[in-house]
């Protein structure tokens, strides 16, 4: 039995299908930095950008003085091939979409001719990455 579609009831020792949670999307930012950070490629210069998260006013109001841009992906990488490249990669939780300043933010990045990307899932996430060379392919045993 797939232990991630079915739990044994301690009481009637029968397995009984349970609904198999989705991953939050900091969890699933969390997972792809880990893999980013031990097989990642070291000449490409990648990060967060904090934008997200409950703040109080004071705290918003100093954040939007200082140039915060809302709708900005949740990773950003760059490196040079022979030219300066960049990716700014969203990620999302299943079945969430993207806001309209991050959709404006999306149209903007690709005008200037940066690469723009979304995923809902961290295979999602780690295919794109190994399409820009940024990870490196997975090898079939």
């Amino acid at each position: 039995m797939n232990d991630q579609l079915y739990q044994k009831n301690l009481l009637t020792n029968r397995w009984n299908k349970v609904r198999a949670l989705d991953p939050l999307e900091y969890e699933i930012q969390m997972s792809l930095v880990q893999r980013l950070k031990l097989i990642g490629r070291k000449d490409v210069l990648w990060f967060h950008c904090p934008n997200g998260e409950v703040r109080d006013k004071q705290v918003a109001a100093k954040l939007k003085a200082m140039g915060v841009l809302p709708g900005v992906a949740d990773l950003l990488f760059f490196w040079n091939d022979g030219g300066l490249r960049g990716l700014f990669l969203e990620l999302k939780a299943s079945k969430r979409t993207q806001s309209p300043v991050q959709r404006i933010f999306e149209d903007r990045s690709k005008f200037l001719g940066i690469y723009y990307e979304c995923a809902d899932n961290i295979d999602a996430a780690v295919k794109i990455l190994t399409q820009y060379g940024i990870l490196p392919a997975s090898k079939a045993v």
